[in-house]
């Protein structure tokens, strides 16, 4: 009885993260329409003309300069195109949406975590909740954690937009994507096939599909041994780049580089792009617009919110799971 009491709560639970999940999804296609916007209030808040630049592209965590100066409106037009693509893409991946809305209808939402945006977006938000809870302890304890420091407020948005997919490139794309190719490349008695080789770059897990369970194994160990260490590395490269960061920056890059990995292997490219992107365009453009409008201070609030939810639906996981146990051990 109280087992199916259980049972019923997560379902309704994971309901509830669903609805909020769409809500979300709404919020963040409107904050790409609005982000001509907020670029344009961010112009607002500098002197002198914007001009062009040559942007860095990083490869295998190294950066190096296109040959082409572009402009901010032309970086920021691509990015809202690409992040566009990207949010659709995960809505779909994994569990359809449309499906998972259904399960939810009849409170039976429990492959919440199948579908691509809604784990990144839980999963995503539970870390930022964790990461701020982190940096007050830091900041009490005298570990700075610094800030970006630009003299152009219009450049730093763009800047802030553009790093989270540049970095994704530099540090899950090449970092793990390449050693995982060459695990499937060579490994021995499968049906090796190029098409299956490339898509692995974008989601990882492709690769298994024909490993043994011993070769799985093999393969996630010697994936999660690489998210450590590019973690450790994409800590470190934040507090020695230059841009303001200070000392605490490096756990908490660190723990957020963690994720990203997570969500590279087993969701795949857009799915760690997206939680990226939340973790600097979402917040930055919350912030910028709410200099206008006070409404959107409620996106930077609302994020560590459902952080916060997603963290309580892990500890009702947890006594639900603690609760069949000690059920089967009597």
């Amino acid at each position: 009885m109280k087992s199916s009491f259980m049972d019923r709560l997560e379902g309704a639970y994971l309901t509830i993260l669903t609805l909020i999940g769409l809500s979300t999804a709404i919020y963040f296609i409107a904050l790409l329409i609005l982000a001509p916007y907020a670029f344009s209030i961010a112009k607002e808040w500098q002197s002198g003309a914007m001009g062009t630049t040559r942007i860095p592209v990083y490869f295998f965590a190294i950066s190096v300069l296109i040959p082409v100066r572009v402009s901010a409106e032309l970086i920021l037009l691509m990015l809202i195109l690409i992040y566009s693509i990207i949010l659709v893409k995960t809505l779909f991946d994994g569990i359809e949406i449309g499906y998972l809305v259904k399960s939810a209808m009849r409170g039976e939402a429990r492959e919440f975590f199948r579908n691509s945006f809604m784990s990144t977006v839980a999963l995503t938000c539970l870390t930022i909740f964790l990461v701020g809870l982190l940096s007050t302890v830091q900041e009490s304890a005298g570990i700075p954690t610094g800030t970006i420091k630009m003299e152009s407020p219009a450049w730093r948005y763009i800047l802030i937009f553009y790093s989270a997919l540049n970095e994704e490139i530099g540090f899950r794309l090449t970092i793990l994507g390449f050693p995982c190719f060459i695990f499937y490349a060579f490994s021995e008695n499968l049906n090796y096939s190029s098409i299956r080789a490339l898509k692995g770059l974008f989601y990882p897990l492709e690769l298994t599909k024909e490993m043994n369970e011993e070769r799985k194994k093999l393969f996630l160990l010697v994936s999660w041994t690489l998210i450590l260490l590019t973690s450790i590395a994409f800590g470190i490269l934040h507090y020695l780049s230059g841009a303001g960061w200070e000392v605490g920056k490096i756990s908490l890059a660190a723990i957020s580089s963690v994720l990203l990995g997570y969500l590279y292997i087993y969701h795949g490219f857009p799915a760690c792009a997206l939680s990226h992107w939340i973790f600097n365009f979402v917040t930055e453009t919350s912030i910028i617009l709410s200099s206008k409008h006070e409404f959107f201070l409620f996106g930077n609030r609302f994020i560590p919110a459902f952080g916060y939810l997603v963290a309580l639906y892990f500890i009702i996981k947890l006594a639900k799971e603690a609760y069949n146990n000690r059920g089967k051990a009597d």
